[in-house]
């Protein structure tokens, strides 16, 4: 009887170690699945970081149009719906204009979905003025942005709000008209500029930068 008790002593705990030993394998592999789990998912972030790095720092020529035929071909319909020749409802993926400066913009015009690339520029105006008109306007979403002209670094309007409206702003011939962006609604100040006598251009500011603009003949 004794030998009997003590051999059923020891396959009970033969069966309870061999319980334990399931339940840590279990453990175990759980922890390696989470742990698979959790490397996989840091090599696709590190891998989408990694093509978005690349897009955003691409110098490929072919990703950049010039903003006057991207605008032709916005109003002929291309890139989605025209719902009026003086204001694009642009869809899907456009080309990067390769500068905000253009011939053609009406002022007033609304462009929507297009992102200029923050530049300062010059513009050449009628010599014989010896005043010229400033035109400003938002050409994208009216969101609530403030923005303040400045001539030679001396203020010469109050900030104002850039809205569909056109503002209009007398200014002298000559030196360097600075934009100084002053409260962004929503998603960074974009807001057009058209010269009297000279070209129009469409461009983007944040709050406490400055676009310039410098005036030649």
């Amino acid at each position: 009887m004794g030998i009997l008790h003590h051999s059923e002593n020891k396959s009970e705990y033969n069966k309870k170690q061999e319980k334990n030993d399931n339940q840590s394998n279990g453990v175990s592999r759980n922890k390696l699945f989470i742990s698979l789990i959790i490397f996989l998912g840091i090599i696709t972030l590190f891998l989408i970081q990694s093509k978005l790095s690349s897009s955003l720092s691409s110098n490929d020529s072919s990703n950049y149009m010039e903003l006057d035929k991207l605008i032709e071909d916005c109003r002929k319909g291309k890139y989605g719906i025209e719902r009026d020749r003086n204001i694009l409802n642009l869809i899907g993926v456009l080309p990067k204009p390769s500068s905000g400066l253009s011939n053609i913009i009406q002022p007033g015009e609304l462009l929507y979905g297009i992102i200029p690339p923050k530049q300062n520029y010059s513009i050449r105006t009628n010599s014989s003025l010896n005043k010229i008109t400033l035109q400003f306007w938002d050409y994208a979403d009216v969101d609530g942005d403030y923005i303040q002209i400045f001539q030679n670094g001396s203020a010469i309007a109050e900030p104002f709000k850039i809205t569909h409206t056109i503002k209009n702003i007398v200014i002298e011939n000559n030196g360097v008209i600075q934009v100084k962006g002053i409260k962004d609604g929503q998603n960074g100040i974009s807001y057009g500029i058209k010269f009297e006598s000279g070209s129009a251009c469409i461009n983007i500011i944040a709050e406490g930068e400055i676009n310039t603009y410098t005036i030649i003949h």
